[in-house]
């Protein structure tokens, strides 16, 4: 079914199940750099992370002559700045988000957030694990000392790999090397078969003290879906690799933020990758699956974002799932947490109930 099988070779484990924190604090103005050229994953989840945690942000963007001097690998056909914008526009238009957005051209490392109109409202930074990133964004901190500004939070987001395991970056998209997405069709749930899918897959528990010992699975991972069954297992310390969420609770707007750990002596705050997927209710889009399979191949845990609904989405987390794989989720209807293996068994149901749905 749509080449779902090759996806499924992909994914021979999850991430290493690990406990996720769940914050309310969040920043007020988060700045993020880059040069965004094809725009792609890796770049929308930067910006999308900075989103979760921050209640605006500033995403500075180098300029085409700052590009000639960086001097990078097939430079020459990198996109022109007014395009690399445009895109940046696009894509948070498309999570309605645009209020929330300020852009401004990157003519060297530092100077947004020393002398621009907004350098002494910033109050964090996103970055990427990149070492050489790091060490730019201690040094930006030490200027902005000098300068009579406050240190910037910084948010410090994994590098996003691909399916391969290598990292997902603009270099190799302009050298035409870099996984291409499945196209699957977009798919709308048809009313004959909402009475199956509301049926509880697996065993119902009302906290996750009564779940399965989470070291069973350290091996083939632990999947969570809903904001509900999330924030219930981080309240618990129990573990995940992966994470649907579409940060609400009975279609009511949560406003939460999702970390690994704060290292309070160096003002590192370090947060999971929050992948952004847009999802129409009642659909399971085809963006979904290559969202899904990026999740489920990261080196660390990772959390999916819904723009729009997660509630199919338990779909494709148990097709691509690894057989062995844990999936909880929680029961709306029922108040419970329920859990399943992802065994055959359960991936035929699945595929069955799929191949009910509408094709859009």
């Amino acid at each position: 079914m749509w080449n779902l099988p090759k996806l499924q070779k992909f994914v021979k484990t999850l991430p290493r199940p690990d406990k996720i924190s769940i914050g309310t604090k969040r920043f007020k103005f988060c700045v993020v750099g880059g040069t965004f050229d094809r725009m792609h994953i890796g770049h929308k989840t930067l910006i999308n992370t900075a989103l979760i945690f921050s209640e605006n942000i500033l995403v500075c963007v180098t300029s085409d002559t700052y590009v000639r001097k960086l001097r990078k690998i097939a430079g020459s056909i990198i996109e022109p700045y007014k395009i690399r914008e445009e895109h940046i526009r696009n894509f948070v238009a498309e999570l309605d988000q645009s209020n929330k957005i300020r852009i401004c051209i990157l003519e060297d490392p530092y100077s947004p957030a020393l002398t621009s109109q907004f350098a002494d409202k910033l109050d964090s930074i996103a970055v990427s694990e990149d070492p050489a990133v790091l060490a730019r964004t201690f040094k930006l901190n030490e200027l902005r000392k000098e300068h009579d500004l406050g240190i910037l939070t910084i948010l410090r987001i994994p590098l996003l790999r691909d399916p391969y395991g290598k990292v997902i970056s603009s270099t190799r998209y302009r050298l035409n090397d870099y996984f291409p997405p499945p196209r699957p069709p977009k798919l709308r749930v048809t009313k004959n078969i909402i009475d199956d899918i509301r049926k509880p897959k697996g065993p119902t528990v009302s906290s996750p003290k009564d779940l399965p010992d989470p070291d069973s699975f350290k091996k083939k991972g632990i999947v969570a879906i809903g904001d509900a069954a999330l924030n219930n297992l981080s309240k618990f310390d129990y573990p995940i690799s992966v994470a649907i969420v579409d940060f609400k609770i009975q279609r009511r707007d949560l406003n939460y933020t999702i970390f690994y750990n704060i290292d309070e002596r160096r003002n590192i705050v370090d947060a999971p990758p929050i992948i952004p997927v847009l999802n129409s209710p009642g659909t399971i889009s085809t963006q979904t699956w290559f969202v899904v399979l990026l999740a489920y191949v990261q080196t660390k845990p990772s959390i999916i974002s819904v723009y729009g609904e997660e509630d199919l989405l338990g779909f494709p987390a148990t097709v691509l799932a690894p057989e062995g794989a844990l999936i909880i989720y929680g029961d709306p209807f029922r108040n419970k947490l329920v859990y399943f293996i992802a065994d055959w068994e359960q991936k035929e149901k699945a595929f069955e109930l799929l191949s009910k749905m509408r094709k859009i």
